[in-house]
């Protein structure tokens, strides 16, 4: 009767042990599923959240989508909000959340799909942002966002989330706990498109040591064959390094998962792919920490944020004169396509009369000199 109320709340949980399946909830203007503090060892599994129920959301145009206002419009989808989860060692998996939408002003929270607090969380396999005919319609809010201590995020797709105007970190997983039992947030195998920024980022609530640990490098594409080390300052003992495919479109995405290895106790590690990446697609990787006090002070299983896009080297190009004078001094230039490839490059330089030798190089353009004596 109220519309912009919309269905009001959802199911409140006030208890221990619960099952709560295969239901079908939408416009909730507060959390649709709400686990309070406190309660442990509930399971919310195969819901259908923000759609009718059918799982499908409504097309909405592109101009009224998320948009911002109390004024109620028969032609836009109200979804409502998605889950809250507080407590401990509670299970949220195989729910679909699409179409999250509420009636709300310039400075509400948008709502979000997942929600996390507590401890020893289970998040698996939910779909968030595409309805069960696969249309990629998105929610009007943060996919995931996480705090609290040992929960674990694996195997989601997330499509076309979005952030709320509090939210000063643009992407589709964040973490962000300014307590400081915070820690042991597992993030792995998760596929993200259409993100709003990144993939995986810690708020500004995170300790800097952890919010700028570097993730594992790339220093080789090479085929099938990936190589490298510990990012930057950042080492990772014996520490699993998960990689995911993107493309080169400025939209930082996680859209295959290529599988994982293990570094070394030098944070080194190899990786072989099943297939060659296709043209103009690179690699992202991901680090988590397989024992204590190896990212800092936390704990097994911490993971770091998502890496930039490493990109195999796909041409070179030597520009230059083609003919000269004897005594004068010419000026080559090395290219290399693309300027996002993996560096560092190693240059191997040989020219009639000269042996240049091998530089290697963090940097795609290259220019040498080189100046002939006699004529040939």
């Amino acid at each position: 009767g109220d519309e912009k109320r919309m269905a009001g709340g959802g199911i409140f949980i006030t208890g221990h042990d619960n099952i709560i399946q295969d239901n079908v909830i939408a416009g909730a203007y507060a959390r649709a599923v709400d686990v309070n503090s406190g309660y442990q060892n509930n399971l919310i599994q195969r819901n259908f959240i923000g759609t009718r129920a059918d799982g499908t959301v409504p097309g909405v145009a592109e101009a009224a989508q998320c948009l911002r206002s109390f004024d109620f419009d028969t032609q836009n989808w109200y979804g409502g909000w998605g889950i809250a989860l507080a407590g401990s060692n509670n299970k949220v998996l195989n729910n679909r959340i699409a179409g999250l939408h509420i009636l709300q002003g310039a400075n509400d929270t948008p709502p979000m799909a997942i929600e996390i607090f507590g401890t020893n969380q289970l998040i698996q396999n939910n779909v968030i942002g595409i309805d069960s005919a696969g249309s990629q319609v998105g929610v009007c809010g943060q996919g995931i966002k996480v705090a609290g201590n040992g929960t674990q995020i694996l195997d989601n797709v997330i499509v076309g989330s979005r952030i709320g105007f509090e939210d000063v970190v643009p992407t589709a997983i964040l973490a962000n706990d300014s307590s400081p039992t915070f820690g042991r947030i597992s993030v792995r195998r998760n596929l993200v498109g259409s993100s709003p920024g990144g993939i995986f980022e810690f708020g500004p609530g995170v300790p800097a040591l952890l919010r700028n640990y570097a993730p594992a490098k790339i220093t080789t594409i090479n085929g099938t064959n990936v190589a490298g080390r510990a990012g930057d300052n950042s080492p990772c003992a014996n520490c699993l390094i998960d990689f995911y495919s993107d493309d080169t479109d400025g939209n930082a995405e996680a859209l295959r998962y290529l599988g994982n290895t293990t570094a070394d106790s030098t944070g080194n590690f190899s990786f072989a792919m099943t297939q060659t990446l296709p043209s103009g697609v690179g690699i992202r990787t991901s680090s988590t920490s397989q024992s204590a006090g190896i990212i800092g002070s936390y704990g097994a299983g911490t993971t770091t944020r998502v890496s930039k896009l490493y990109l195999p080297m796909s041409s070179v190009v030597i520009s230059g004169p083609l003919t000269g004078t004897v005594g004068i001094t010419y000026t080559f230039t090395i290219t290399v396509s693309p300027l996002g490839a993996t560096t560092p490059l190693s240059y191997t330089l040989n020219a009639s009369d000269y042996n240049p030798g091998t530089f290697v190089r963090d940097t795609h353009v290259l220019t040498f000199p080189l100046r002939w004596t006699t004529a040939g």
